[in-house]
């Protein structure tokens, strides 16, 4: 899983539970914005093999604390909603790879995802500042 995304790093990603607290998904480059109104974001994704999971996270740009909550989410491709939580300034900070910044990270109920297609995604709201997002990076599983 290799492609360029927008939004890609301010989604919510999935944590395992296989590895402690470890991003499934992590990013390199892109570059910073601004996001100027209320708007969701989210991608698709696909498992091949089953993968057990136990949180949902959201980008901290520059990892200097989130302006607002973020509702996220996961679903099935058809829509089924699996787990969603809000993930606050509150929630564990794990360090990205990349060094630009922390996932934000709340734990979930031990999940198994099967083999399939599957949509996380998430809330950016603006109406008391909202977070700096970052945008045009490329993706790869860890």
């Amino acid at each position: 899983m290799n492609r360029k995304s927008l939004f890609i790093a301010a989604l919510c990603v999935l944590i395992s539970s296989n590895v402690s607290g470890s991003p499934i998904v992590d990013f390199s480059g892109g570059s910073t914005t601004f996001g100027r109104s209320d708007f969701s974001v989210g991608y698709t994704f696909s498992i091949t093999s089953s993968q057990t999971i136990n949180g949902l996270s959201w980008w901290d740009e520059g990892g200097d604390g989130l302006a607002s909550n973020h509702d996220v989410g996961l679903w099935t491709i058809a829509g089924g909603l699996l787990a969603s939580t809000t993930i606050t300034n509150g929630s564990t900070s794990e360090v990205s790879s990349n060094g630009f910044g922390n996932w934000m990270v709340e734990s979930i109920s031990n999940l198994t995802l099967g083999i399939g297609d599957y949509v996380v995604g998430g809330v950016q709201t603006n109406s008391i500042g909202g977070d700096l997002l970052r945008i045009n990076a490329s993706s790869s599983a860890i």
